[in-house]
């Protein structure tokens, strides 16, 4: 009799740090901005999901939106996602953007992932190039194992 595939242990496979290159997606009210970001690095430990996006100078991973990304996990996938506005201008003179990682497992050492963002730039004129926009990125994600975050 055959024995079913070996599969990773449901929710706690996503535990750990993943890493990839994430490339623009075209369509209809999409950002053209670039076609690729720098890599993106999602630390995700239990119910604490930590998104970095690697520096300037090509070495070192800066943490973006430090405690504002909150995880919702099924299973093997998840849906990462961080809301915020300007923190020196009231809500509705600034801006607002939210950021969201919808990613699943592909295998043990991969994830497949969707990356969106949409900015909302309350205090430039409707219409005017940037007042607002959105984004989405998709491409897979590898483990890594890194010594510190």
């Amino acid at each position: 009799m055959a024995t079913a595939p070996a599969r990773a242990q449901v929710g706690a496979a996503l535990d750990g740090a993943w890493q990839g290159e994430l490339v623009l997606v075209s369509g209809a009210e999409l950002s053209t901005t670039s076609g690729r970001w720098e890599p993106f690095r999602i630390v995700i430990q239990s119910n604490t999901v930590r998104v970095f996006l690697r520096e300037d100078d090509g070495e070192e991973f800066e943490e973006i939106k430090p405690g504002a990304f909150r995880i919702t996990r099924l299973g093997n996938s998840a849906l990462i996602a961080a809301i915020d506005s300007a923190p020196t201008a009231p809500l509705g003179e600034g801006w607002v953007e939210s950021w969201s990682f919808s990613i699943t497992q592909k295998a043990e050492n991969t994830l497949s992932c969707v990356f969106t963002r949409q900015v909302n730039n309350h205090h430039l004129p409707r219409g005017e190039d940037g007042a607002n926009f959105s984004m989405v990125l998709s491409g897979e994600l590898q483990r890594v194992y890194v010594d510190h975050v």
